[in-house]
C-alpha cells in the first residue's frame, strides 16, 4: 500500500498501537482482579463466604456483574494507547538526538537508558489521569459503568485539576524507569544480535 503507510514511522506506530491494545485485552480481566484484590473496598464489601483469590474474584465477578466485569476500566488505555506510543517514541528520537545521538545509528546504552527515562516522563502525563480513571471504573460494583468523562468530572469538582494527577509522582518514576530500561535492553540486544549476525551498525 503506497502513501502514508509507506512511512516506516507510522509502520511501527501503527504495529505498536495495534500490539499495545491486543495486550490490554488479552491482560484486562487479570488487572481487574489485581487492582479489586488490592482494593480496600473490594475486601471491605466481601462476605463471610467470599474467597479473596484470583480465582475466586474471577467467579465473584462474573457470577454477580456478568462477564463485563472482567472489562471494566478498558477504555481508558485503549484510546490512550496510541497516544502514549506516539509521545513515548517521539521523546524518545527527541532525548537521543539531544544526547547527540546520529540519526539512524545504535545507540549507546547509556544513550538509550537516558532518552527512554525522558520518553517515561512525557508518557506520564497521559498515564496518570489514564490509569487513575481505569482503577476507578474496575473497583465499582454493579452491572453497570460510569463513564470515563464523569468521573473526571467528578475529581475535578471534588479535589480540581490536581486530582486528576494525583499519585503523579510514582508514576513518573515508574514509568521513566521502566522505560530507560526497556530501550536499553532493546538497545543492547540490538547490538549483539547485529554482532552476531555480522550486520554492523544499523538503524531501527
Amino acid at each position: 500500500m503506497g502513501g502514508i503507510l509507506d512511512n516506516r514511522v507510522v509502520q511501527e506506530l501503527l504495529a505498536g498501537t495495534v500490539g499495545g491494545c491486543t495486550g490490554i485485552l488479552v491482560s484486562q480481566p487479570f488487572d481487574v482482579i489485581k487492582v479489586r484484590l488490592q482494593s480496600t473496598v473490594v475486601t471491605a464489601a466481601a462476605d463471610p463466604t467470599r474467597r479473596l483469590s484470583v480465582v475466586g474474584e474471577l467467579m465473584h465477578g462474573v457470577r454477580t456483574e456478568g462477564a463485563v466485569a472482567l472489562y471494566r476500566g478498558v477504555g481508558p488505555p485503549l484510546v490512550a494507547n496510541g497516544i502514549l506510543n506516539a509521545v513515548l517514541f517521539s521523546a524518545y528520537g527527541a532525548g537521543l538526538r539531544m544526547l547527540g545521538t546520529a540519526e539512524g545509528a545504535t545507540p549507546t546504552g547509556q544513550a538509550a537508558f537516558l532518552a527512554g527515562s525522558y520518553g517515561g516522563l512525557w508518557t506520564s502525563a497521559i498515564s496518570v489521569p489514564t490509569e487513575l480513571v481505569k482503577v476507578r471504573q474496575q473497583v465499582e460494583v454493579g452491572r453497570t459503568q460510569t463513564s470515563s468523562l464523569r468521573i473526571i468530572r467528578g475529581i475535578v469538582a471534588e479535589k480540581g485539576w490536581g486530582g486528576v494527577f494525583r499519585g503523579g509522582v510514582a508514576t513518573v518514576a515508574r514509568d521513566a524507569w521502566s522505560f530507560g530500561v526497556y530501550f536499553w535492553t532493546y538497545s543492547a540486544m540490538k547490538s549483539v544480535l547485529l554482532e552476531a549476525l555480522g550486520g554492523g551498525d544499523g538503524g531501527g
